[in-house]
């Protein structure tokens, strides 16, 4: 088993493992915003997900764990200031772009 620690997921890490992410309504824009210093408390927890994500065995319970994440992330992606005021969808968008994401 590999460790991938938090400290190994670089920008170039990530996007290495997202290069094949499906084109996605606000894809691009998502990616923007994460990069944006404002970003970076939600950026962590993300790249902590992952981390903890990848240092798993591989068990059935992988697709729960990851869309439990996502809800959990919704309430802090509406009320973060990049996001503050999104339309339902738009937020639709943005929990579609972090699932691709990860």
């Amino acid at each position: 088993r590999q460790s991938f620690g938090v400290s190994t997921l670089t920008a170039e890490a990530l996007k290495a493992f997202q290069k094949d992410a499906p084109l996605l309504q606000g894809y691009d824009e998502f990616l923007d915003r994460l990069q944006d210093p404002k970003a970076g408390a939600l950026k962590n927890t993300i790249e902590s997900f992952i981390s903890v994500f990848l240092q798993r065995l591989p068990n059935d319970h992988e697709h729960d764990m990851v869309h439990n994440f996502i809800n959990a992330m919704e309430t802090p992606f509406r009320t973060h200031i990049l996001w503050r005021g999104c339309d339902p969808q738009e937020l639709s968008d943005t929990m579609s772009c972090l699932e691709s994401y990860i």
